[in-house]
């Protein structure tokens, strides 16, 4: 297939609901999509027909030495999708106006890009020295893997066949998080930093998040005011806000009703079923 979206709904049963809901909300919003769903074995898929390519994630893209990792399966989404152009998204946000395919074509020309803040200072994950002394003398960059794009090329291939090795053998003390021995956008950061391959401009933004909207207005903003700045709308995060939850509902209740399809899922916060994400 030659471009689509790539969902990932591994571990609690409330990622499959929440990847159904995102999945509703891009076919209101772009009827012709094409959505792959990754699970594990022997997942039923209650709305299979939403996604044009139900996929078995082996084993190994989310487990290291035996330990279960489900957050390191998005280091392997390279190998995961079937499609030759991917949108991969975090299942936790709702898709809101903006059409796919422009978005596809604003990226035609990259190779790879993901959601990011540009250089940054200091980090939650690691120290960015000793990532320097490991990795490479090369900029850290702060990335948000809640938004990652990237076409299939040889030049594609080697930058996370990177990430999947720098996960598994992290050379530098790393934060946990998700019960994981690293942050997946950790492994993105320093693959970058060992191949020099970087996202396509700094201060990349396809996505609503508001832990990164704390001092702006567009955090206040009605979702409808929204639509013309973002692509997706996230619920990202460990505690969500009211508004934000209740903005979330209002995309997915919306999109299950142009759809009529019964409504499925109203959001919890991940604190309440998430193991490890109360640790950052």
């Amino acid at each position: 297939m030659k471009k689509g979206i790539l969902l990932i709904a591994l571990g609690h049963p409330i990622y499959l609901k929440m990847a159904e809901n995102l999945a509703v909300t891009l076919i209101a919003s772009n009827p012709d999509v094409k959505i792959a769903l990754v699970v594990e074995e022997g997942v039923s898929v209650k709305l299979s027909r939403l996604f044009s390519k139900i996929i078995v994630a082996p084993k190994k893209c989310y487990t290291t030495a035996g330990k279960t990792e489900y957050i390191k399966a998005k280091t392997c989404i390279y190998d995961l999708t079937p499609f030759d152009k991917t949108i991969f998204l975090d299942v936790d946000m709702a898709w809101m106006k903006k059409p796919v395919n422009d978005l596809f074509d604003s990226l035609e020309a990259i190779p790879w890009t993901i959601s990011n803040s540009g250089i940054a200072t200091d980090s939650v994950w690691c120290n960015i020295e000793n990532a320097k002394a490991a990795y490479g003398d090369q900029p850290f960059w702060n990335y948000s893997s809640e938004f990652i794009y990237f076409q299939k090329s040889k030049e594609t291939k080697k930058y996370f066949e990177t990430v999947k090795a720098v996960f598994e053998n992290p050379k530098i003390d790393c934060t946990r998080f998700a019960n994981s021995t690293m942050a997946d956008e950790l492994a993105f950061q320093l693959a970058s930093m060992q191949t020099g391959q970087y996202p396509h401009v700094e201060n990349f933004y396809p996505t609503f998040w508001y832990s990164r909207e704390k001092t702006k207005s567009d955090k206040k903003k009605p979702v409808y005011k929204l639509y013309d700045i973002y692509a997706a709308y996230s619920i990202g995060g460990n505690m969500v806000p009211s508004v934000i939850s209740e903005n979330y509902m209002i995309l997915v209740e919306a999109a299950y009703c142009k759809l009529k399809i019964p409504f499925l899922f109203k959001f919890k916060n991940k604190a309440s079923y998430a193991s490890g994400r109360a640790m950052i």
